[in-house]
Parts: structure tokens; sequence; C-alpha cells
């Protein structure tokens, strides 16, 4: 129920907004910053693990399964430099990274380098495991101030192996966009034994919708994965009868600029 309360919160607030937002960003895709110089951006994040259609009166359409939930915060300072931490609750995992963007935040396409430690709990060890990842995101500035493409391309250190995902959104008016992002697994039968143990057997994909206001960004996801970046969704998933519709969950991000 306390997971049904937020998201009838979050609903009433998306509607409230009187104008436009500060950044496209995307829902779990890292995106170019477009804050200025000592701007912050605060993040929530909830991907609950129950599936939309599982149950329905029991869990709320999986809302009641429990979530996957995630904050962070990235402080951007002065010529493109940019620091962020975050925490996710799934493997008690802990980051913190520092970018780079070389281009103006109104140049044709925004390019930013991101270097980030990670550190979690890994059920089969004693130990906690870390690493580092490097990611590339590059996005344009909207094309007829409408359509706008992401892209996210990198290397977990950790896993040992390269990492994408693609997006889109597309305005539908000042406040509202569509949203999607695709995450193909392009090492499933490469990668190292290890690693393919790790690797779902179906690529993630997301489904959404964003809706805009000064200073705030809501948006609402329908996905067949549980995580909230490029180096968990690119992984992949595991879907009843392979079938990557069949295990469709809901999950919705709040940001914040300060």
């Amino acid at each position: 129920m306390k997971h049904l309360i937020s998201v009838l919160v979050l609903l009433l607030m998306a509607g409230t907004g009187m104008l436009w937002a500060y950044q496209d960003s995307s829902p779990n895709l890292a995106t170019p910053t477009a804050l200025e110089d000592m701007e912050g951006e605060f993040t929530l994040n909830h991907r609950f693990y129950g599936a939309v259609d599982n149950n329905v009166g029991d869990t709320f359409f999986g809302l009641n399964s429990g979530a996957n939930v995630g904050v962070s915060y990235r402080q951007n300072f002065r010529y493109g430099l940019e620091a962020n931490i975050g925490k996710l609750t799934a493997k008690n995992e802990f980051y913190a990274g520092i970018s780079y963007r070389p281009a103006p935040k109104d140049f044709i396409v925004r390019a930013q380098v991101d270097l980030q430690y990670f550190s979690f709990d890994e059920p089969s060890q004693a130990d906690r495991r870390s690493n580092m990842m490097l990611l590339i995101s590059a996005q344009n500035k909207p094309l007829y101030d409408r359509l706008t493409l992401n892209l996210n391309i990198g290397y977990d250190a950790y896993y040992q192996r390269l990492i994408n995902g693609l997006g889109l959104s597309i305005k539908l008016t000042d406040k509202a966009s569509i949203i999607g992002e695709y995450y193909p697994v392009i090492d499933r039968t490469s990668a190292n034994y290890d690693t393919r143990l790790y690797l779902g057997e179906d690529d993630v994909v997301v489904l959404g919708a964003k809706f805009d206001t000064y200073g705030h960004q809501f948006m609402f996801t329908l996905s067949n994965g549980e995580g909230m970046d490029t180096r968990h969704l690119s992984m992949g998933t595991n879907s009843p009868n392979s079938n990557p519709m069949a295990n469709v969950k809901f999950g919705f991000n709040l940001q914040r600029r300060f």
C-alpha cells in the first residue's frame, strides 16, 4: 500500500507543473548534463519486482512485491566537469563517479564521458565486489523540437564486457513525452564463461512517459528488467517462456534540480 500511495502522489504532482523541464533525461540511460554551473540534481528511482499482470488483485499490478530503489545526486561544477554519487537497494550497491562534457550543452550533439567506481554485495561471495566503469553518453539537439536520440556505450571492468543502450524520446507537448529504451546483449555467446552465467536470455526493453515541470521531471515506465542504468540493463533479463513481454514491471523516476 505504501508503494501505491507513492505512485499516486507522483501522478498528482506530475500534473501541477506550469513550465517545461531543464533537461532531456532518460529513465535509465545516462544523458549529457544540461545543468548550469554549480547546479545539482537529485533522482529517486523505483523499479517494482512484481509483474503488472501477475495476481493483479493481490499485488495491485506488482506494486506490493517489493522494489529496487535507487537514490542519486549529480553536481555540475564548471568547464563541463561534474560529479555523481548514488545508492541502490539491489545488492546493497554504492557508486561514485566523475564526468566531463567536452562540447557546450547547446551544441547540435552533446556528449559526456563518465568514470565510475562501484561496489556491491554478491550473494555467492563473502566480501564485497568492486571495480570501475567507463561510459560515453551522447544525445542530439531535438530534431524539429520533438525527436531526441540517446546513445550509451562503455566498458564494465568487473564483468570485462562492453555495455550499450539506445533511447528515443518524442515530445508530444512542452510538458509530456513518450520514451523508449533498448539494451541489446551483444556478447551473449562470446563473453567469457563466468560472465555468461550472469547474462539474461532476453534483451531489456523500456517504454514509458515523461512529464516535465520547472525544476522537476517525472517518468513512468513499463519494462521487463528491474535495473536502472546501462551497466545493469545491458546484461539482459530472464522472462517466462522466453517471452520478454510476459514479465513487464512498473517503475518511476522523480528528478529535482537544485
